[in-house]
């Protein structure tokens, strides 16, 4: 499994990528923004991997509302349950 946590996905070589993972039996998990810069893309991606789009403004306490902001808090999260960190 992959799962992306990004505000903007806009490369074609990651999608490429990606989709390549997926046709080899990988399950692709993509959390991402839903904003003009990855309207290129978001179709392709929402018709051949599992996509939630998040609002780009979103109102979480100590973020600054920025959908960056929070999934970097998110990605910081995630790789501290996955090496083990207690986070407070």
């Amino acid at each position: 499994m992959i799962w992306c946590a990004v505000a903007w996905i806009t490369d074609d070589d990651i999608y490429n990528e990606l989709l390549l993972k997926s046709n080899n039996g990988i399950q692709i998990q993509i959390l991402t923004a839903d904003e003009p810069s990855n309207s290129r893309l978001l179709k392709n991606l929402c018709d051949n991997f599992e996509v939630v789009k998040i609002p780009q403004w979103v109102k979480i306490p100590g973020t600054g509302g920025m959908i960056s902001s929070v999934l970097l808090i998110l990605n910081m999260l995630c790789m501290a349950h996955t090496i083990g960190v207690k986070m407070q």
